[in-house]
C-alpha cells in the first residue's frame, strides 16, 4: 500500500488527537486544566506528532517531502486532532463533569478579586463573557479553529524544514 499525506495524516491525526484527549483527562484530574504552564504541553505534543508525521511520511517516501506534501500532512493531521480534542472536550462538559465551567469561572473571579485591579462590575462583566466562552459548543469550534491555525503554523515552519524534494533528473 502507497504512502499518501492523507493517510499519513490520518494515521498521526488519531494518534495525536487520542495523545491530546489523554493528556487533557490527565490535567482534569490533576486539576492543573487551568495552570496555563500545563496547557502548554498539549502544544508541544501537537508539534512533536507534526515532525513524527512528517518524518514518518519522508521515511516510507524514499526519503523524500515536498514543502506541499508537509503542509497538507502537518494541516490535516491537526485538523483531525482538533476535531478529536473539541470533540471529547465538548462530551467531558455537556456530559460527564458539568462543574467545570462553575469551577472555572469561580477559579476566574478569585483571581481577579486578588489582583485588585477591577471594580466588582468588570468582574462581573468578565465573567458573564467567560461563561459565554465555556460553553461546550463554543469550546468545541474554537478548539478545532485554534488547533489547526497553531498546527497550520507549525507546519509551515516544520516543512520549511524537513523538505527534500526529488531530483529533477
Amino acid at each position: 500500500m502507497q504512502t499518501t499525506p492523507t493517510r499519513t495524516a490520518l494515521r498521526f491525526g488519531l494518534i495525536v488527537g487520542l495523545g491530546l484527549i489523554i493528556y487533557g483527562l490527565i490535567l482534569q484530574v490533576a486539576k492543573l486544566q487551568t495552570n496555563a504552564l500545563a496547557s502548554w504541553g498539549s502544544t508541544l505534543f501537537l508539534i512533536i506528532g507534526l515532525i513524527f508525521a512528517m518524518q514518518d511520511y519522508k521515511k516510507n517516501n524514499e526519503g523524500y517531502l515536498t514543502y506541499g506534501e508537509g503542509l497538507t500532512i502537518g494541516s490535516l493531521t491537526s485538523a483531525i486532532a482538533g476535531f478529536m480534542s473539541g470533540l471529547f472536550t465538548f462530551v467531558y462538559i455537556s456530559f460527564i463533569d458539568n462543574s467545570f465551567v462553575d469551577e472555572t469561572l469561580q477559579k476566574l473571579r478569585i483571581d481577579l478579586e486578588k489582583q485588585g485591579q477591577l471594580t466588582d462590575d468588570q468582574i462581573d462583566k468578565v465573567i458573564e463573557m467567560s461563561a459565554y466562552m465555556l460553553k461546550p459548543g463554543v469550546l468545541f469550534a474554537l478548539g478545532v479553529v485554534f488547533t489547526l491555525i497553531f498546527g497550520f503554523v507549525f507546519s509551515l515552519i516544520i516543512s520549511a524544514i524537513l523538505k527534500k524534494n526529488k531530483p529533477v533528473f
